[in-house]
């Protein structure tokens, strides 16, 4: 089925992402020209949706039908890959937290001055209280990275 394809994967035709969003071809390509939803293009020139696009083109769908209009819809749509952009940074940090964590195994404390430093502290050491320090100790490895949520469940 098609939620089983790479979202992300430019494979569907004009014709194809017209009939999967509902829509006829020249609403598309009226879309791509205002930069609502913009496919990627073959070497021809020819228009590629990926399934995200077919998505993207229902909401669009949705959103025209309750009223809103063409230059809100593109903020929304603006807004929306945004979140996507910045929940896959934060995946993408997550993991690497975690992969630090497991490389590091053992109690940590973390110690940062009024510079911004980050040094390491070894358990037990005792630090002066003159000095303006934050401590951070991990008491449990981070959870799991969370999937997206996907809007039109």
């Amino acid at each position: 089925m098609i939620e089983d394809l790479d979202e992300e994967a430019p494979i569907l035709a004009i014709a194809a992402a017209a009939e999967l969003s509902g829509m006829h071809p020249q609403t598309l390509r009226q879309y791509d020209r205002l930069g609502l939803v913009v496919p990627a293009r073959t070497q021809g020139g020819s228009r590629r949706y990926s399934v995200r696009h077919v998505k993207q083109l229902r909401e669009v769908a949705k959103l025209s039908s309750d009223g809103v209009s063409l230059q809100a819809i593109a903020r929304i749509l603006e807004l929306e890959e945004r979140v996507r952009e910045l929940h896959g940074r934060v995946q993408n940090l997550e993991a690497r937290m975690q992969v630090e964590i497991e490389r590091r195994p053992g109690a940590r404390v973390f110690a940062a001055g009024p510079s911004g430093a980050v040094v390491t502290v070894r358990h037990g050491t005792r630090v002066r209280r003159a000095t303006d320090l934050v401590l951070w100790r991990p008491r449990h490895p981070l959870p799991p990275a969370r999937e997206a949520a996907d809007p039109e469940e």
